[in-house]
């Protein structure tokens, strides 16, 4: 039996379709949160300690370190590097991102579409 045209529309996405719904809703949640991500990283203080006190064992300052969903940068500048790159993919979380760490550089970019210099 063929769907009529209503019931072809109703069904979920899927393949490449639903992955682009996946970014759009990720996307507008970092658009929506960014504002405030600080004060939760905040109010988690113990967590996110404990999280830079690990990455800083890892990775050595003074070292160019790529950070692939960044949010607000904090955990990049936490590991002080050289040179520092967070990607993001909403413009309002790399512009908290930015203004917060103007000693790094940070991009909008969706992770399978970015390009190297």
């Amino acid at each position: 039996m063929i769907a009529a045209e209503h019931e072809r529309e109703a069904q979920p996405a899927w393949g490449p379709e639903a992955l682009l719904e996946v970014r759009a809703a990720r996307r507008k949640q970092q658009e929506e949160i960014a504002a405030t991500r600080e004060e939760y990283v905040r109010k988690n203080h113990y967590f996110y300690e404990r999280l830079k006190r690990t990455l800083r064992y890892i990775v050595e300052p003074g070292k160019r370190v790529l950070e692939l969903r960044c949010e607000t940068g904090h955990l990049l500048a936490a590991v002080e590097p050289a040179y520092g790159v967070g990607v993001e993919i909403s413009d309002a979380m790399v512009g908290v991102a930015q203004q917060k760490n103007p000693n790094l550089r940070f991009v909008r970019s969706e992770l399978e579409e970015l390009e190297t210099e």
